[in-house]
């Protein structure tokens, strides 16, 4: 008779996991949905433009919580565009009232960019990636070529080679100063940002993120 009842009492087993599976199901639902509706919205559009900086620098970023940064490596200089300038200029020194001179003509290859060291960190502000982006600048000034357009010894001031190696000096720097007085640096913010749109035209940068 004891048998009897023994195998007619309903195992409660399956009942409570029923009740612990109902409960996993619920929780696992919350995280989702917690997932979905705030944690992945606020992650987003820091993740998508850290994956557009890494299309237009070739480096490496780093999205830790809300921050993220560019990783450092060798070179963190960034060159969106180059140009062939030619620059003159004349060069005469005097020494016992006698003058030398020398007028210098160069071609060189300018390029200009962004300072990666000076970019970031970037968070998030009212659903927008911010940050701080650096101003463009002339990164290289290379000299490809110069002729010596004219040249004149004084009676006893002779031209030395020390002269024609300050002249190219000279040259060099008249280039750059007239790189940066150009509208290459304009060039090079607004191919960068025309690059972001392209890559990244869903990402919510706030302008004042732009120097």
């Amino acid at each position: 008779m004891a048998e009897e009842r023994s195998r007619r009492r309903p195992s409660v087993v399956p009942a409570i996991l029923a009740v612990f599976a109902g409960a996993a199901v619920l929780v696992l639902t919350g995280f989702f949905g917690f997932y979905q509706f705030v944690a992945k919205p606020a992650a987003s559009p820091l993740h998508s433009f850290a994956a557009v900086l890494e299309r237009i620098t070739e480096r490496k970023t780093r999205v830790t919580g809300s921050t993220m940064t560019i990783e450092k490596s060798e070179v963190m200089e960034l060159a969106v565009v180059q140009r062939r300038t030619h620059a003159i200029i004349k060069y005469e020194t005097r020494w016992l009232g006698s003058d030398n001179l020398l007028i210098v003509r160069g071609e060189f290859l300018v390029k200009a960019g962004f300072d990666l060291d000076e970019a970031g960190p970037f968070t998030l502000a009212d659903g927008m990636v911010t940050g701080d982006w650096p101003p463009a600048k002339v990164l290289t000034v290379e000299l490809l070529d110069y002729d010596v357009y004219f040249s004149k010894n004084g009676t006893l001031n002779k031209l030395k080679p020390e002269d024609q190696a300050e002249a190219i000096r000279r040259l060099l720097a008249q280039a750059r100063s007239d790189a940066a007085e150009s509208d290459i640096l304009e060039d090079a913010e607004r191919r960068l940002r025309q690059r972001m749109e392209d890559l990244g035209g869903g990402v919510p940068i706030d302008e004042a993120m732009w120097p």
